[in-house]
């Protein structure tokens, strides 16, 4: 007897929540997110909550995206990663298993510059090259940055800085030379001679107003000069 079997709608959501829920399959369906070739340059993407936009993961500060090998496959040809050093010089030493990602939110593409090489035919690839042009972007920025700071370190010199300043005159200010790029504001209203002096200014970032005192800006990062920027927006582009 030749039998013939009909998929029931219970079969049909048994299917549809086993594809969703179990993470071989799960894997075994977004497979060309995190199956390459032996020795290709691959850059690990994070999905942003409740959208459907990703984002690559960046090396903090420099802000150049963290690079990974795949080095090898197992037996059932499932793929292992090392992570590229910065420096040039090798591989971190954790080793990174491609099927331990949630694919709803982890996935890994090739490196738009290990493409570019690739296509061109170069010999040898620097993953490194942006990172090593970003970062000596970036300490010559801050080299900059350190000369035209104000010194608010020093009792007598803030207290000086304050008490100097006119409505009209803008500042910048942050806890990282990062942050004071993009913090900038304009005095409003004067300090008077009480202590402890006070000042209050406009947010020229959000147009809130806020008041600062003279202990706001101990440990802080001051300059009454357009600061360089952090990022060499001719090294960035879109990925």
């Amino acid at each position: 007897m030749k039998l013939k079997y009909t998929k029931t709608p219970d079969d049909i959501n048994r299917e549809k929540s086993d594809i969703a829920r179990s993470p071989i399959m799960r894997f075994l369906k977004n497979q060309e997110h995190f199956k390459f070739n032996i020795g290709d340059i691959v850059v690990k993407q994070r999905k942003i909550f409740g959208t459907n936009e990703w984002h690559t993961e960046l090396i903090p500060g420099v802000k150049s995206p963290k690079k990974f090998m795949y080095v090898f496959e197992n037996e059932l040809g499932i793929g292992y990663m090392k992570q590229l050093r910065v420096d040039g010089t090798g591989f971190t030493s954790t080793l990174v298993c491609t099927a331990n990602f949630d694919p709803d939110s982890v996935r890994f593409v090739l490196d738009p510059e290990f493409v570019d090489h690739v296509l061109l035919g170069d010999e040898d690839f620097e993953h490194n090259k942006e990172y090593k042009n970003k970062k000596a972007f970036r300490d010559e920025a801050i080299k900059k940055n350190k000369k035209i700071l104000v010194n608010t370190r020093k009792l007598k010199t803030r207290m000086d800085w304050i008490s100097n300043l006119k409505i009209g005159d803008v500042f910048w200010v942050g806890d990282k030379f990062d942050d004071m790029v993009h913090n900038n504001f304009k005095v409003v209203e004067t300090v008077t001679n009480e202590r402890p002096l006070t000042i209050m200014v406009v947010s020229l970032v959000t147009g809130y107003t806020r008041t600062f005192d003279e202990d706001f800006f101990v440990w802080r990062r001051v300059t009454m000069q357009p600061p360089f920027p952090m990022e060499d927006p001719l090294c960035d582009h879109p990925r």
